[in-house]
Protein backbone atom coordinates (compact mmCIF):
# COMPACT_ATOMS: atom_id res chain seq x y z
CA UNK A 1 0.00 0.00 0.00
CA UNK A 2 2.74 2.38 -0.29
CA UNK A 3 4.88 4.06 1.28
CA UNK A 4 4.93 3.57 4.86
CA UNK A 5 3.86 6.80 6.36
CA UNK A 6 5.87 9.54 8.50
CA UNK A 7 3.31 11.39 10.35
CA UNK A 8 0.10 9.86 12.24
CA UNK A 9 -2.41 11.49 13.73
CA UNK A 10 -3.53 10.50 16.65
CA UNK A 11 -6.58 8.81 16.36
CA UNK A 12 -4.98 6.67 13.46
CA UNK A 13 -2.07 5.48 15.98
CA UNK A 14 -4.82 4.66 18.15
CA UNK A 15 -6.30 2.53 15.51
CA UNK A 16 -2.77 0.66 14.53
CA UNK A 17 -2.01 0.41 18.32
CA UNK A 18 -5.76 -1.08 18.75
CA UNK A 19 -5.49 -3.53 15.79
CA UNK A 20 -2.17 -4.58 16.15
CA UNK A 21 -3.53 -5.58 19.98
CA UNK A 22 -6.44 -7.18 18.47
CA UNK A 23 -4.38 -8.94 15.70
CA UNK A 24 -1.21 -9.25 16.53
CA UNK A 25 1.55 -7.84 14.65
CA UNK A 26 2.62 -8.62 10.98
CA UNK A 27 -1.58 -9.42 10.60
CA UNK A 28 -2.28 -6.09 8.35
CA UNK A 29 -4.49 -7.79 5.86
CA UNK A 30 -6.63 -9.00 9.27
CA UNK A 31 -6.81 -5.41 10.47
CA UNK A 32 -7.62 -3.80 7.51
CA UNK A 33 -10.82 -6.14 7.30
CA UNK A 34 -11.58 -5.25 10.56
CA UNK A 35 -15.03 -3.67 11.10
CA UNK A 36 -13.65 -0.79 12.79
CA UNK A 37 -12.55 0.54 9.16
CA UNK A 38 -16.19 0.08 7.81
CA UNK A 39 -16.87 3.60 8.34
CA UNK A 40 -13.60 4.83 6.59
CA UNK A 41 -14.68 2.58 3.78
CA UNK A 42 -18.23 3.69 3.72
CA UNK A 43 -16.77 7.74 3.57
CA UNK A 44 -15.26 7.18 0.64
CA UNK A 45 -17.66 5.10 -0.97
CA UNK A 46 -20.20 8.41 -0.30
CA UNK A 47 -17.47 10.75 -1.29
CA UNK A 48 -16.74 9.39 -4.41
CA UNK A 49 -20.71 9.52 -5.72
CA UNK A 50 -20.37 7.46 -8.64
CA UNK A 51 -23.65 6.61 -10.11
CA UNK A 52 -22.75 2.87 -11.18
CA UNK A 53 -20.76 2.65 -7.58
CA UNK A 54 -17.50 3.16 -7.11
CA UNK A 55 -14.69 0.44 -7.52
CA UNK A 56 -12.40 -1.27 -5.22
CA UNK A 57 -9.65 0.78 -6.65
CA UNK A 58 -11.11 3.99 -6.79
CA UNK A 59 -12.45 3.21 -2.95
CA UNK A 60 -8.49 2.39 -2.09
CA UNK A 61 -7.16 5.53 -4.07
CA UNK A 62 -9.85 7.51 -2.38
CA UNK A 63 -8.70 6.16 1.48
CA UNK A 64 -5.03 6.38 0.78
CA UNK A 65 -5.34 9.99 -0.33
CA UNK A 66 -7.54 11.34 2.60
CA UNK A 67 -5.30 9.35 4.84
CA UNK A 68 -1.99 10.28 3.54
CA UNK A 69 -1.32 6.08 2.72
CA UNK A 70 0.17 7.25 -0.24
CA UNK A 71 0.47 10.03 -2.11
CA UNK A 72 1.88 9.22 -5.35
CA UNK A 73 4.55 11.75 -6.97
CA UNK A 74 2.95 12.69 -10.55
CA UNK A 75 -0.20 13.71 -8.77
CA UNK A 76 -1.40 16.76 -7.72
CA UNK A 77 -3.36 18.14 -4.15
CA UNK A 78 -7.05 18.45 -4.29
CA UNK A 79 -7.41 16.61 -7.70
CA UNK A 80 -9.83 13.59 -7.21
CA UNK A 81 -8.50 10.48 -8.02
CA UNK A 82 -9.72 9.67 -12.11
CA UNK A 83 -12.41 6.45 -12.50
CA UNK A 84 -12.48 4.39 -15.70
CA UNK A 85 -15.50 5.61 -17.66
CA UNK A 86 -18.55 2.64 -17.53
CA UNK A 87 -19.18 2.28 -21.38
CA UNK A 88 -23.29 1.44 -22.00
CA UNK A 89 -23.22 -2.46 -22.43
CA UNK A 90 -26.13 -4.95 -21.79
CA UNK A 91 -25.98 -7.50 -19.83
CA UNK A 92 -25.03 -10.95 -20.92
CA UNK A 93 -27.88 -13.04 -19.62
CA UNK A 94 -26.20 -15.59 -16.86
CA UNK A 95 -25.51 -19.32 -17.58
CA UNK A 96 -25.44 -21.76 -14.67
CA UNK A 97 -22.69 -24.43 -15.50
CA UNK A 98 -21.91 -24.77 -12.27
CA UNK A 99 -18.11 -23.68 -12.50
CA UNK A 100 -17.30 -20.62 -10.92
CA UNK A 101 -16.45 -18.26 -13.54
CA UNK A 102 -17.03 -14.63 -12.02
CA UNK A 103 -13.66 -12.65 -12.26
CA UNK A 104 -14.63 -11.37 -8.86
CA UNK A 105 -13.99 -14.72 -6.92
CA UNK A 106 -10.78 -15.23 -8.88
CA UNK A 107 -9.94 -12.06 -7.86
CA UNK A 108 -10.88 -12.66 -3.99
CA UNK A 109 -9.43 -16.19 -4.41
CA UNK A 110 -5.99 -14.55 -5.60
CA UNK A 111 -6.29 -12.41 -2.60
CA UNK A 112 -6.89 -14.94 -0.21
CA UNK A 113 -4.14 -16.73 -1.56
CA UNK A 114 -1.53 -13.91 -1.34
CA UNK A 115 -2.75 -13.32 1.99
CA UNK A 116 -2.57 -16.84 3.37
CA UNK A 117 0.92 -16.45 1.36
CA UNK A 118 1.95 -13.41 3.31
CA UNK A 119 0.78 -15.25 6.35
CA UNK A 120 3.41 -17.94 6.24
CA UNK A 121 5.82 -15.56 5.38
CA UNK A 122 5.57 -13.58 8.27
CA UNK A 123 4.93 -17.00 10.23
CA UNK A 124 8.28 -18.55 8.95
CA UNK A 125 10.07 -15.06 9.90
CA UNK A 126 8.48 -14.73 13.51
CA UNK A 127 9.45 -18.87 13.77
CA UNK A 128 13.38 -17.37 12.23
CA UNK A 129 13.54 -14.70 14.73
CA UNK A 130 12.35 -17.56 17.40
CA UNK A 131 15.08 -19.77 16.82
CA UNK A 132 17.62 -17.36 17.05
CA UNK A 133 16.47 -15.71 20.18
CA UNK A 134 16.43 -19.13 21.99
CA UNK A 135 20.02 -19.71 20.62
CA UNK A 136 20.74 -16.28 21.97
CA UNK A 137 19.36 -17.28 25.56
CA UNK A 138 20.73 -21.00 25.89
CA UNK A 139 24.50 -18.97 25.20
CA UNK A 140 23.40 -16.58 28.18
CA UNK A 141 22.27 -19.34 30.38
CA UNK A 142 25.74 -21.60 29.65
CA UNK A 143 27.52 -18.50 30.23
CA UNK A 144 26.01 -17.70 33.39
CA UNK A 145 26.22 -21.29 34.58
CA UNK A 146 29.96 -21.56 34.07
CA UNK A 147 30.45 -18.05 35.85
CA UNK A 148 28.42 -19.77 38.80
CA UNK A 149 30.94 -22.89 38.77
CA UNK A 150 33.99 -20.64 38.60
CA UNK A 151 32.26 -18.55 41.98
CA UNK A 152 31.18 -21.98 43.81
CA UNK A 153 35.29 -22.82 42.74
CA UNK A 154 36.74 -19.35 44.48
CA UNK A 155 34.23 -19.55 47.70
CA UNK A 156 35.64 -23.40 47.77
CA UNK A 157 39.33 -22.08 48.08
CA UNK A 158 38.30 -19.02 49.98
CA UNK A 159 36.83 -21.03 52.68
CA UNK A 160 39.48 -23.63 52.87
CA UNK A 161 42.16 -21.01 53.77
CA UNK A 162 43.38 -21.06 50.01
CA UNK A 163 44.72 -17.62 48.28
CA UNK A 164 42.77 -17.22 44.95
CA UNK A 165 44.69 -15.38 42.05
CA UNK A 166 43.51 -14.53 39.62
CA UNK A 167 44.93 -13.19 36.20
Amino acid sequence: MGNPKQKWKSEEEEALRAGVAKHGTGKWKNIQRDPEYDAMIFEAISALNEPNGADTSAIISYIEVQNCYKIKKASSFGTKTPTPKQKEVRPKPEQNTGLINSGDTVAEAADDAAYMVAEAENKSFVATEAVKESERVSKMAEDANSLLQLANEILEKCSRGEIVVMG
